[in-house]
């Protein structure tokens, strides 16, 4: 793929992100990419329902997605806090910490990396309480 193409491609990746972070639809994103989506409810609106079986559209979709990010990410902060307030770096150690790999989140040996809000939780069962 050019670079141009590849800008392009990014560029209208990042106004649809930015859209849908703002709370509304990103307007035009499908356009700039060249690609064809329909709107939410589209299918509504010549006598169908919005998806197969007349669930929720594509829309609401969408809003559970960000939902679920936006509760991530306040749990992520809140854990961020919690390690900080007791002086531990991001892994729940102690400042200075050195690991294998330069992570404890890296197995070396499978090659498989662990999610760290996993990791935390299992080494840290208080903060699991303190941030659910």
């Amino acid at each position: 793929m050019s670079r141009t193409i590849w800008l392009a491609v990014a560029a209208a990746a990042l106004a649809a992100c930015a859209g849908q972070r703002e709370g509304g639809q990103a307007a035009g994103a499908a356009g700039a990419s060249g690609g064809a989506q329909p709107a939410a409810g589209a299918g509504a609106a010549r006598g169908g329902s919005a998806e197969a079986g007349g669930g929720a559209g594509p829309a609401d979709g969408a809003r559970e997605r960000q939902a679920t990010a936006d509760a991530a990410a306040r749990r992520e902060a809140c854990i961020d806090t919690w390690l900080a307030q007791r002086g531990l770096n991001a892994y729940g150690d102690p400042p200075g910490t050195m690991y294998m790999g330069g992570t404890p989140l890296f197995d070396e040996a499978t090659g498989e990396r662990r999610d760290r809000v996993a990791y935390l939780d299992a080494k840290l069962p208080e903060l699991a309480k303190a941030c659910p």
